[in-house]
């Protein structure tokens, strides 16, 4: 059986491989991220440590899924966004309501809040990762389960 590293290595080697946009892609969103986090509601600096800590884990993870966008093969479906919302909506609940949540819940829900972001990223590497061992010219979906959230039309 294989291990969980041994899945992440085919997908460590594709991020090492990838253009200078997406990295910088990457690195608008994770400051973007922060900074609409911190100047909405200095929400960063009243939060707690945990959820300072989901913040700092969660925002390069948004940057990461955000760049997988960037001249892909793969179409956007509409499974892609699940997790990424469920996260947003996590780490605002998380954050925004700390103080009527007691320490467990709310600790609860940023760990929940980061599974769910890295849970999106690891699904739409996968799916580039596929679609790169693909050598149809043409680009498609890769998940079969769900319509593509922008549908190509014909002709």
């Amino acid at each position: 059986m294989r291990r969980p590293l041994d899945r992440l290595a085919p997908l460590l080697r594709d991020i090492r491989n990838w253009s200078a946009a997406r990295w910088w892609t990457v690195a608008g969103v994770t400051i973007g991220y922060l900074a609409v986090i911190e100047f909405a509601g200095r929400l960063i600096t009243s939060a707690e440590w945990w959820s300072i800590g989901a913040i700092a884990m969660v925002a390069p993870l948004m940057g990461l899924w955000a760049a997988t966008l960037v001249n892909s093969r793969v179409e956007m479906a509409v499974c892609d966004l699940k997790a990424i919302c469920f996260g947003v909506c996590g780490m605002g609940i998380s954050v925004t309501r700390v103080s009527t949540f007691d320490d467990i819940t709310s600790i609860v829900l940023s760990a929940a809040t980061v599974a769910g972001v890295a849970w999106g990223v690891w699904e739409r590497l996968h799916k580039e990762h596929i679609m790169a061992a693909n050598t149809d010219d043409n680009p498609g979906e890769v998940c079969t389960t769900c319509a593509p959230l922008f549908p190509k039309r014909a002709g």
